[in-house]
């Protein structure tokens, strides 16, 4: 089974991935969202770098590596949200049938498992079953 912490680390992948989806896919009336007013931004401010570029004196190389910096940022945030969505998608992906059904008999168990064995259970998960707020 995957450690509780793995656990913790795959469900905030697919939150930030959901949420970047989100707010890509969101249109004027569900409001502006800082992720694609960033991205604009940057892209707005990328593109400009690129056309001074054509401007610039080659011997200039301050303000090359400038515009060069402002194009980079932008290709910078695309591929971090890249990754933050693949993450995420991957994460989504690897609770497996077993895993599922092991977690699905800690929180329910068959009937024929005793609150010794549920208990024993999760004490190797890593859980405080004394601790637990749902505990019986």
């Amino acid at each position: 089974m995957t450690e509780p912490v793995d656990l913790l680390w795959a469900a905030h992948a697919i939150a930030l991935s959901r949420d970047i989806e989100e707010q890509m896919t969101a249109r004027v009336q569900d409001g502006f969202r800082p992720l694609v007013v960033m991205l604009h931004m940057a892209r707005k401010e990328a593109g400009e770098a690129v056309a001074a570029l054509c401007d610039v004196e080659p011997d200039n190389a301050a303000e090359i590596r400038n515009l060069q910096n402002q194009v980079h940022r932008f290709r910078d945030l695309i591929r971090f949200a890249r990754r933050i969505v693949a993450a995420g998608i991957d994460a989504e992906h690897q609770v497996g049938d077993d895993e599922r059904d092991e977690l699905e008999r800690l929180i329910a168990p068959p009937g024929d498992v005793s609150d010794t064995d549920r208990e024993a259970e999760m004490i190797r998960l890593g859980i405080n079953p004394q601790r637990d707020a749902y505990a019986d």
